[in-house]
């Protein structure tokens, strides 16, 4: 799985879309796990 983290640092070393890469990646882990707890049910 390709994160926003790495995707976006090898565009621009820059705080502010780290911080963007970071936000994508949570909300990527969280969307999974909502598919995962859905699944069980």
């Amino acid at each position: 799985m390709i994160t926003g983290s790495k995707l976006y640092f090898t565009y621009d070393n820059s705080a502010e879309l780290f911080k963007h890469a970071l936000y994508f990646d949570l909300f990527q882990l969280i969307g999974q796990i909502v598919i995962a707890f859905t699944a069980k049910k």
